[in-house]
């Protein structure tokens, strides 16, 4: 048996620049002679502007695409309306930490649980619309994970039958560390700390690679991984996450935060975009044998 790879692409939604480039690469992913065991799927962030744009073009262009929703607190409109979530104009107010800071206010998460159902609601009412695959449920910035929410997303995803994403990202081996460190210092090696500690309770069924080299995962981050995938011991499904966009100028109609400004700006964005094109996801094991 080999490990089963699936190549997730975050952020479907968030601009046109962002849905073409998911449902291009989508179209292609069967055409690209990835090898058995590799398949491609995306995220929905149902609260943004283009969300029904990217569901159409699904539809159209990709219909058996696997979809999760990507649920969302920290950036763009509130599907619920103004609550303790947002800011006076109905946008989302705070960030990661701000989030965590509030664990253990009953009205807060009261708010959480309201705006997780309006985006189920949305997701279900565009799955029935456009006929999409959706099978899970994660969210942007990893929020699903924080201590107060968690609860929340694990009944839903139980109950409806959905893939819960557990982003608990092991180091791989020295090899890997050695390679990569300078990339992961500092931002990287918090995050992993922080989502590790938040999911350590939690059974891992899918591996996940997408902390470390987050933002960053070009060739290098992807010949590692492929390669720790390929010498694990236990032969199991790991998801490897992207954010790929065709274009990073044109922000028009963008309704988002700073921090998400400033990440789909970068030109990683257009690096990500190609992922599918590296050996590595065409014949995995002959690509981590040419390395050493």
């Amino acid at each position: 048996m080999t490990p089963t790879i699936i190549i997730n692409a975050d952020d479907f939604g968030f601009s046109p620049a962002v849905n073409s480039a998911i449902v291009r690469l989508a179209k292609d992913a069967g055409s690209r002679n990835l090898t058995s065991g590799v398949s491609f799927a995306a995220s929905l962030m149902v609260n943004m502007p283009f969300a029904e744009d990217a569901a159409k073009h699904a539809a159209e262009h990709c219909p058996e695409l696997p979809l999760a929703l990507h649920f969302t607190l920290t950036s763009g409109p509130c599907c619920a309306g103004r609550s303790l979530l947002t800011d006076p104009g109905g946008m989302f107010a705070y960030g990661f930490l701000g989030l965590w800071r509030h664990g253990g206010n009953a009205e807060f998460i009261k708010a959480v649980k309201t705006e997780l159902d309006a985006q189920l609601g949305k997701m279900q009412y565009l799955t029935e619309k456009y006929s999409l695959n959706w099978t899970g449920l994660d969210s942007h910035q990893h929020i699903h994970t924080l201590p107060d929410i968690l609860p929340l997303v694990q009944t839903e995803a139980g109950k409806r039958h959905l893939r819960l994403r557990i982003p608990k990202e092991s180091f791989g081996d020295w090899r890997r560390i050695r390679k990569r460190w300078t990339v992961w210092f500092p931002a990287g090696l918090m995050k992993r700390l922080i989502l590790n500690r938040n999911c350590r309770k939690i059974k891992q069924t899918a591996g996940y690679f997408g902390i470390l080299d987050t933002g960053r995962m070009d060739v290098l981050a992807l010949t590692e991984i492929v390669r720790v995938i390929q010498s694990a011991s236990v032969n199991r499904e790991y998801e490897i996450n992207i954010h790929p966009s065709d274009d990073i100028t044109d922000t028009s109609g963008w309704c988002c935060s700073g921090s998400d400004k400033k990440f789909h700006t970068s030109v990683w964005r257009l690096r990500e975009r190609d992922f599918l094109n590296v050996e590595g996801l065409r014949q995995p094991a002959e690509f981590c044998a040419a390395q050493k």
